[in-house]
């Protein structure tokens, strides 16, 4: 018996943490996920929906229907000019990050969802802000990240809407 294959001690009878346990230890230790990019759990899930990776979302034409996902890093509402709320979202899917705008008539049936969940899924109208540039107009928000624990650390960031 090998205890110290790939490095690591491995204790005889014990056994090792799976993968989703292993990232989960990393969130509660460090508040990172380290070794694999959380919404890789989801791929299959996300396919089913129609998924657009970040990475791919410059290449499609306005007004492409499009679903994003990932891992919540930014929300901003910041006032506007008109004094009616928007709802800005950053969602990182580990090949880069997709911009989504929440307007009024959206906001009252998933503001729950975008503002106490961390790992999203949303589906909406792709909308070009530039050349290289494109934002998601969202039309539905899903909580995808239910079934993981993590430390809501942004909360505590200035200018977050908190708790």
């Amino acid at each position: 018996l090998d205890i110290y294959a790939d490095d690591q001690l491995r204790l005889p009878g014990i056994a090792d943490y799976t993968v989703r346990e292993k990232v989960q230890a990393e969130l509660e230790v460090t508040g990172l996920d380290s070794s694999r990019h959380l919404i890789s759990f989801y791929h299959e899930q996300l396919r089913q929906l129609g998924w657009t990776p970040a990475s791919k979302l410059t290449s499609l034409r306005g007004r492409s229907q499009v679903v994003v996902a990932g891992v919540k890093v930014a929300t901003q509402t910041p006032p506007t000019k008109s004094g009616r709320r928007v709802v800005f979202l950053t969602l990182d899917d580990g090949t880069g990050q997709a911009d989504v705008t929440l307007f009024e008539d959206v906001q009252g049936r998933f503001a729950r969802v975008v503002f106490d969940g961390w790992i999203l899924a949303v589906r909406g109208t792709l909308r070009r802000t530039g050349a290289k540039g494109v934002s998601v107009l969202a039309e539905e928000v899903i909580d995808l990240g239910s079934d993981i624990d993590m430390p809501k650390l942004w909360y505590s960031s200035p200018g977050s809407p908190g708790r």
